[in-house]
């Protein structure tokens, strides 16, 4: 599992913060990700075409994105 984050943004150090809080930071590789409004980011636009952050990277494959949070806090 791959979270995209940035420190600027608060949904997305709460999400850091939930891999570390439910002790599965471990199996997580965790990126630091620009996301600035003014300026694009081609690797984030290609996993999420809105270009926000949390953008959540499963092992499956598939992108979660604005609500990567909830699917934590879920996650069996």
């Amino acid at each position: 599992m791959k979270p995209y984050w940035s420190p600027n943004a608060p949904y997305a150090r709460k999400a850091v913060v939930v891999t570390r809080k439910m002790q599965f930071d471990h199996c997580v590789e965790i990126i630091e990700t620009p996301a600035i409004p003014t300026r694009a980011n081609e690797a984030l636009s290609a996993l999420n075409p809105l270009t926000r952050i949390p953008t959540l990277q499963l092992n499956t494959g598939a992108i979660l994105f604005d609500s990567s949070c909830e699917y934590l806090d879920v996650r069996p």
